[in-house]
């Protein structure tokens, strides 16, 4: 059985397909302080060849818990 790389690189998309959310939702998180672009050792972001941000899988992962524990308790839109 394949290990899972909790270092592994991601896109906001592939994040949102981890995580079950939207890409948005994932942005979200970013400007919320869940969760920061992975950085080098010089501490740059590391970026795809696209220029886009690249989130580590670890990281993803606990951001994802942090949101779940932020909305504890509160009541859930509604869609109209």
């Amino acid at each position: 059985m394949a290990e899972l790389n909790l270092r592994a690189l991601l896109t906001a998309s592939q994040a949102a397909l981890y995580t079950g959310v939207t890409p948005a939702a994932v942005c979200n998180w970013v400007a919320r302080g869940f969760l920061k672009a992975a950085t080098d050792s010089h501490g740059r972001t590391i970026k795809d060849s696209r220029n886009r941000p690249l989130y580590r899988l670890m990281e993803v992962i606990a951001a994802e818990g942090e949101v779940a524990k932020s909305q504890r308790g509160r009541p859930r839109k509604r869609a109209a």
